[in-house]
């Protein structure tokens, strides 16, 4: 009962199975946690690539917004970041 409630002695349990088990339970508990690590990983890439994507995105969407309204080219590549080919591409798009 205490090692239901208690995350540490769980944990200390599982531990000492994985030390005492044979080598064969130690490898699959290996390639287990390499495949928790890895997915844990992929899931951090995935989700930082996807922000820098939408961030990219919204400073688009600013861009057109203020092409729209006649802003000076130079305060759009301030104030967005964008660089001088891609708001001729946006530029574009809008024409």
């Amino acid at each position: 009962m205490a090692i239901e409630k208690n995350k540490l002695v769980k944990k200390a349990q599982k531990d000492y199975e994985y030390l005492t088990g044979d080598e064969a339970i130690r490898r699959l508990q290996e390639l287990r946690e390499k495949a928790i690590l890895d997915e844990n990983s992929a899931y951090a890439t995935g989700k930082s690539r996807g922000k820098a994507i939408g961030e990219k995105q919204g400073l688009k969407r600013a861009a057109i917004a203020m092409i729209k309204n006649n802003e000076k080219r130079e305060n759009i590549i301030k104030y967005t970041g964008l660089s001088e080919k891609e708001l001729d591409k946006l530029i574009l798009k809008i024409v």
